[in-house]
């Protein structure tokens, strides 16, 4: 999914490369940063998303419940408002992070 994801957001940069006549280089495409922040909040909604359903089912057995997969991606879906921003600022401060880090490095 990650390399899918980030071969089709490079797809209009390297069409624009193409069409004037320029090799491709994903490092200097401008749009690059910009579309990975993206890719980074979806892949990080997901991720979220999934450890929220599954600390809920982990929580319900612990405490003698019988809840299913289902259940706990049912309770995901009921804070799926909660996850996003909670993914939006997760990933904004990791890619802001990792940013600092290639810089300094």
């Amino acid at each position: 999914m990650i390399a899918t994801g980030g071969a089709f957001l490079l797809l209009p940069a390297r069409a624009a490369a193409i069409a004037a006549g320029e090799r491709f280089n994903p490092n200097q495409s401008p749009d690059v940063p910009a579309r990975h922040v993206h890719l980074v909040r979806g892949e990080y909604f997901v991720i979220v998303f999934f450890n929220v359903a599954l600390v809920g089912v982990a929580n319900s057995r612990l405490m003698g419940g019988t809840w299913t997969f289902r259940d706990g991606i049912e309770l995901a879906w009921e804070r799926k408002g909660t996850i996003l921003q909670w993914a939006l600022v997760a990933a904004t401060v990791g890619v802001i992070l990792r940013t600092l880090k290639s810089a300094w490095a």
